[in-house]
């Protein structure tokens, strides 16, 4: 089992988990420090009958940000695949949400094309992740 702990050595194996936790992160930071966006387009308005704006920006920001530390973790100190992986199907989870939250506003949107997609990274994410873990027990 070869297990890389110096971070010249994992980025290059996990450039899309870094996108994909640095989207997130940054998507809920935008929709806590612009508090109308919601209100603004009514393509939201599915995401918002599940929950508010607030809490949609909170979770990104927690799971983005967990996936940010689990990975700069794995890259200067010591191996997280499992860590990885609970980030990983949390993103998957909430991308999800807003891809069925955009569906359920029933207005065609450019937002529907893209969380898709990010879902299916983070299914690659998760399948590497467990991997990583897999390896790791054995």
């Amino acid at each position: 089992m070869t297990v890389h702990l110096r971070f010249q050595d994992t980025l290059p194996l996990r450039v899309p988990e870094w996108i994909a936790a640095a989207m997130m992160a940054d998507w809920g930071r935008k929709l806590l420090a612009h508090d109308d966006i919601f209100a603004r387009q009514s393509s939201f308005a599915g995401m918002a009958a599940i929950m508010p704006q607030w809490a949609w920006g909170v979770w990104a920001l927690i799971l983005g940000g967990m996936g940010l530390i689990a990975l700069a973790i794995n890259g200067f100190w010591a191996a997280t695949p499992f860590l990885r992986a609970a980030a990983s199907f949390g993103r998957l989870f909430l991308w999800l949400q807003i891809q069925f939250g955009l569906l359920a506003a029933g207005l065609p949107t450019t937002g529907t094309s893209i969380y898709i997609g990010l879902a299916a990274l983070e299914l690659w994410n998760l399948y590497r992740a467990g991997g990583d873990a897999r390896r790791a027990v054995s």
